[in-house]
């Protein structure tokens, strides 16, 4: 994060400025803009001195910075939200640090080509308005022992490749006139470990999905959706499911079922796991073959 100020003074003398604390913030000059940029957290001290001229005498003047921890950082850097600590990682690959819990309004949308991982370090994400979008090309990870959570329709949509490890995904609308999940997957998701939550469906497939670990969990009991299902893992047309591993539950609603296969075309292969729903453990709509 920096700022950028003009600086006024009288006269032709040479312009400089200096940090007492070079590893907490800096300062540079463009002409008689500066820019001050944090570093990491704590105080410094920005002197700014004009030279001396023939008719002007030497002026200094000091600056008290004062730099917070934010609630990210990418590479020792810290930043306010999610979309601008994504907008510091300046290579294609680069990792998110949650430094501290903190609600999130940001739009963060990764984009073709990129690589990021978001370390939740044992913090806690309330996304306030909007999701996280994942787009064709791009890939998402999760990691760390932390949680990330909404009240909105989604909280992630994704179009790459999205893998989760470790971290507690949830979705805590509980309006019944919104269908809400954790995860829209419209690409290539895989769930290693971690846990998804939701009051009416965890993940919504559309894509190919992989389950190897973890606790998918959908929980509607004592809410009204409106003669819909509870679904842990929502399977629709044409798309990939594998289960290899992991507890998959679903509780609640007019029915209740683990997985769901809305669909005779697309595959759905479970060789491990535990399955529970108050229903059923699997539910296929219509007579396929393709069920393993």
């Amino acid at each position: 994060k920096s700022v950028t100020s003009n600086v006024t003074y009288n006269g032709t003398g040479t312009l400089s400025a200096t940090s007492d604390k070079t590893g907490i913030a800096t300062a540079t000059l463009s002409g008689k803009v500066i820019t001050i940029k944090a570093i990491a957290a704590g105080t410094a001290k920005i002197t700014v001195t004009v030279a001396e001229t023939a008719n002007y005498k030497a002026e200094t003047i000091t600056i008290n910075v004062t730099v917070a921890n934010g609630n990210y950082s990418v590479n020792g850097v810290h930043y306010a939200t999610l979309a601008e600590a994504y907008a510091g990682i300046t290579e294609s690959e680069g990792t998110i640090k949650v430094e501290a819990s903190n609600e999130d309004s940001s739009a963060l949308v990764i984009k073709n080509g990129k690589v990021v991982t978001i370390d939740t370090n044992e913090k806690k994400i309330t996304k306030l308005a909007v999701g996280i979008q994942v787009e064709a090309g791009a890939t998402l990870n999760f990691a760390g022992l932390g949680e990330i959570t909404t009240s909105r329709s989604y909280l992630i949509i994704n179009r790459g490749t999205l893998n989760v490890s470790e971290v507690t995904i949830s979705n805590t609308n509980t309006d019944a006139s919104v269908h809400s999940y954790c995860i829209a997957n419209l690409g290539t998701c895989t769930i290693n470990s971690g846990t998804l939550n939701s009051k009416f469906r965890v993940i919504d497939n559309e894509g190919t999905l992989t389950v190897t670990g973890g606790t998918i969990k959908a929980d509607s009991t004592g809410i009204d959706w409106v003669d819909s299902a509870t679904i842990g893992i929502f399977s629709k047309e044409g798309t990939t499911t594998n289960v290899t591993g992991g507890t998959i539950t679903a509780t609640g609603g007019t029915s209740a079922h683990a997985v769901y296969m809305n669909n005779n075309t697309g595959l759905l292969t479970i060789t491990g796991g535990t399955l529970n729903g108050a229903n059923s453990g699997v539910c296929v709509l219509e007579s396929s073959n393709n069920v393993v």
